[in-house]
């Protein structure tokens, strides 16, 4: 944006401006003091955003960089606080700087632009730096573990590809934590990778989980296994020789995860230390046995008959009878009364001394 325009326009105009201010103070250039030159002689009425945008173009044409207190500052145009100071700086050499920016992606993820300047080294190293620091505890603690079971299952460390690659992530880690934000240029372009860079990325990021699989139930059977007896170890020499292969190759070689690998390691190891199950016995032959015949129902007994009893006589309503008994008298007076019930019944008893009746 030239001073007396409406549009940006990328020329000398501000470099050459801030550049007079800057001959009249000594100081360090801070953001603040830009935004002072920029309103002088006169107020342009310019904007943060725009103010950011004048800033970052002067920082870029004269190789300077953002810092705080001594650490590294990444700007942009929403962000440039007025505290930071401007540093004078060497732009990184053309090939180092490829080669930390592909690795600064491969690596640890971070994508900057691909402009060899000291603002773009300077913003590398403040986004790589965080995260090589976060990941240095994990990356160690992973490759001793490493080293303890590959030595427990008798591989030499300079045969396995895995351990070269976690040992040289821990020496890039090292030497990332060491230095400042502006040399991470230098450390990761001539950083010495064994094997790949997708290995060693792959490492970074997995370490952590990978050094709590190393410390799974697994190893208390290989343990038991190779101090066993011969025929154990016999039957458990697969399985050792699937986990030596694993363990041997970088994790993207071998395609499987760690935890499945291990976790598969264990089942069969435990099926070679169990006793193989006793198959149960044969179960006994079949004797035939005829069919029991059909019990014969139960006779069917025909509910007693009760003979109906004789017709009664009609008895007349005035009569006079004789009877043989006693039993006789009081049987007929019965239905006397049943038919006639307000007769008027007159017994005459008569008795003789002999057998009775």
């Amino acid at each position: 944006m030239p001073h007396d325009g409406t549009h940006f326009v990328i020329g000398q105009h501000w470099k050459e401006h801030f550049a007079r201010c800057r001959a009249q103070d000594s100081g360090a250039v801070t953001v603040e003091k830009l935004r002072r030159w920029i309103d002088q002689p006169r107020r342009m009425g310019l904007n943060a955003a725009a103010q950011n945008l004048i800033i970052l173009v002067y920082a870029a044409q004269n190789g300077m960089s953002f810092s705080m207190h001594g650490g590294a500052c990444e700007g942009s145009i929403a962000t440039l606080d007025d505290t930071w100071q401007l540093d004078q700086e060497t732009p990184p050499d053309r090939d180092q700087w490829e080669k930390a920016v592909a690795r600064a992606g491969s690596l640890f993820g971070v994508a900057v632009s691909p402009l060899a300047t000291a603002a773009n080294a300077a913003a590398l190293g403040s986004r790589v730096k965080p995260i090589a620091l976060g990941a240095l505890a994990s990356a160690r603690q992973y490759a001793d573990l490493l080293r303890e079971r590959l030595g427990s299952l008798g591989v030499a460390p300079e045969a396995a590809d895995r351990l070269k690659t976690a040992e040289a992530s821990v020496a890039l880690l090292d030497r990332l934590a060491a230095v400042d934000a502006k040399g991470v240029v230098g450390v990761l372009a001539e950083a010495k990778i064994p094997t790949t860079d997708a290995a060693l990325g792959e490492c970074v990021k997995g370490a952590a989980g990978w050094a709590g699989h190393l410390q799974d139930r697994v190893w208390n059977l290989v343990h038991q296994v190779t101090q066993g007896a011969p025929e154990i170890a016999a039957r458990a020499a697969p399985v050792l020789d699937d986990l030596r292969a694993t363990l041997s190759k970088d994790a993207h070689v071998t395609g499987t995860p760690l935890k499945t690998v291990l976790d598969t390691a264990y089942d069969r190891l435990l099926g070679v230390l169990l006793p193989p199950p006793v198959p149960p016995p044969p179960p006994p032959p079949r004797v035939y046995e005829p069919p029991t015949p059909p019990l014969p129902p139960p006779p069917i007994t025909p509910p007693p008959v009760t003979p109906p009893s004789p017709p009664l006589q009609k008895i007349p309503a005035k009569g006079e009878e004789r009877v043989a008994d006693a039993g006789q008298a009081q049987q007929r007076i019965d239905q006397i009364r049943a038919a006639h019930p307000g007769a008027t019944i007159e017994v005459t008893i008569r008795w003789s001394e002999g057998k009775g009746r």
